[in-house]
């Protein structure tokens, strides 16, 4: 596979049980194709930090198990 660029999305929503569910979207751009994931870590304050560390450059070619 080939990234050419990603892009990270904030969701936030308020729950009936009185926290905030957060998670991220995680966008992966390639020349012909965009793949999408999900982080999905209850704790508000990790989503924050995968943001905040994710500034890594993943522009490049991978095999799957590489890139994973």
């Amino acid at each position: 596979m080939t990234v050419e660029s990603y892009s990270l999305a904030r969701h936030e929503q308020s729950t009936s049980s009185g926290f905030d569910r957060v998670t991220t979207t995680v966008a992966l751009h390639g020349p012909e194709n965009t793949g999408y994931g999900e982080d999905v870590t209850y704790d508000a304050a990790d989503h924050d930090g995968f943001q905040n560390e994710h500034e890594m450059d993943l522009a490049g070619s991978f095999t799957v198990d590489e890139f994973s």
